[in-house]
């Protein structure tokens, strides 16, 4: 079965230690929320992230760094309904925040291998490893003056311009390769980072049984030995 999205959400503050919003209510199987966060890096960085009061899981293995600061953080099985999402820095900046939800994702391995890139141009891009059924997401950090259009073929989930810094992010249907990209308004810096939804594997189950398999029934002739 294909990843879908389940919704999307996001937020911005200026001048904060803390980023606080309320998710879209969040539903279905095999449950996944991924989280983006970006901030002006020079002296601040992300942290931290919870859903619920529970401690999301930071995909990337340092933020991609560039000027602006772009990280994603995962959740596997949150919990449904409307929660709060809790950004947390370690030096007060202005925090772009952005949450997705995703239903019939593999629970044991959800995501595929980060790719991120880093830049100064009017075209940030990277290529994901993914595959049919899977979703990519990407989380771009860039100046608020950008206004990233994504690439075609992308769905944008949230565009927020948070004071010095815009957050964009945005998914794509799987395919072998997928390029995440955006086009902003002039040159400038940003960093970009995306990876692959896992779709959830068939079920297990059990082998196939016939109902019936007839099988002839032989006579045996002659005398049992003594």
């Amino acid at each position: 079965m294909a990843v879908a999205v389940d919704g999307a959400s996001s937020s911005s503050i200026a001048a904060s230690l803390t980023l606080s919003w309320t998710s879209h209510i969040v539903g279905g199987a095999d449950r996944l929320i991924c989280v983006g966060s970006s901030i002006a890096d020079l002296v601040s960085e992300a942290t931290g992230v919870t859903f619920a009061g529970t401690a999301l899981t930071q995909v990337t293995g340092s933020p991609v760094t560039n000027g602006f600061e772009a990280s994603m953080w995962r959740l596997i099985a949150p919990i449904t309904g409307a929660q709060t999402v809790v950004i947390t820095v370690d030096v007060a900046t202005d925090i772009v925040g952005g949450e997705v939800s995703f239903t019939d994702v593999d629970q044991t391995t959800p995501l595929g291998t980060w790719a991120e890139a880093t830049g100064t141009s009017d075209a940030p891009s990277v290529t994901v490893t993914s595959a049919t059924d899977d979703i990519v997401i990407a989380v771009i950090a860039s100046d608020a003056t950008q206004a990233p259009v994504p690439g075609a073929d992308q769905t944008e989930r949230w565009d927020v311009d948070g004071g010095i810094v815009n957050g964009e992010g945005s998914t794509e249907p799987g395919a072998a390769s997928v390029v995440m990209s955006a086009t902003l308004a002039i040159v400038g810096l940003w960093a970009i980072g995306g990876v692959s939804v896992k779709a959830a594997g068939a079920a297990a189950g059990h082998p196939t049984m016939r109902r019936w398999e007839h099988v002839p029934h032989m006579t045996f002739h002659g005398r049992m030995a003594a």
